[in-house]
């Protein structure tokens, strides 16, 4: 996905960063709120309770970092988006450990989802 370990393509971004996190913030609010609701178990009930506090924090920390990507990209992003263009765009460290962490975070969600 990184062409090298502090770059990345806005379009890479769009489609795959963000199309990752949005289906991890799906997991949360609809997955995990349903095992929690749907629990045989108060241990397992407070297990998923914490996993889903894990996850949103996770997700908060992601995107603050990734508004901050957009913020400072925003014409090559919306030049991305329309088929104008697609920059390589230079990552600072917050922004590089966004991207790895949301791609972990990914990888947890779709193992939770299909029961790993």
């Amino acid at each position: 996905m990184l062409p090298e370990p502090n770059t990345i393509t806005a379009k890479c971004i769009l489609d795959d960063v963000l199309t990752k996190l949005k289906a991890v913030e799906n997991l949360v609010n609809n997955t995990l709120s349903q095992l929690i609701a749907q629990a045989p178990s108060d241990e397992t009930r407070i297990r998923n309770e914490l996993l889903q506090q894990e996850f949103e924090l996770e997700i908060t920390m992601i995107r603050m970092n990734l508004d901050h990507l957009m913020d400072r990209y925003a014409q090559e992003l919306h030049d991305a988006a329309t088929g104008a263009g697609n920059a390589v765009l230079l990552l600072d460290r917050h922004e590089q450990f966004a991207i790895q962490s949301a791609n972990a975070l990914y990888q947890r969600a779709r193992a939770i989802q299909t029961g790993e």
